[in-house]
């Protein structure tokens, strides 16, 4: 079971799932709609610049 810390993901995001909605409405991967909007300004904008950013988070690190 996850520990209250390990879900502070979660609770940042105020409509999950919003994003992926867009995306499959138009006809993208999540992360292929996030590359095409992250520099909108508005909601989807931010969500977008959200996923990458965790997205890049999660990758391993080159330098150990």
């Amino acid at each position: 079971m996850a520990r209250e810390s390990d879900k502070f993901i979660a609770k940042a995001l105020k409509r999950p799932g919003a994003l992926t909605r867009k995306a499959n409405r138009a006809g993208l991967t999540p992360l292929e709609f996030a590359r095409r909007h992250q520099h909108d300004g508005n909601l989807t904008g931010q969500q977008s610049r959200f996923l990458l950013n965790v997205l890049h988070r999660a990758r391993p690190s080159k330098h150990g």
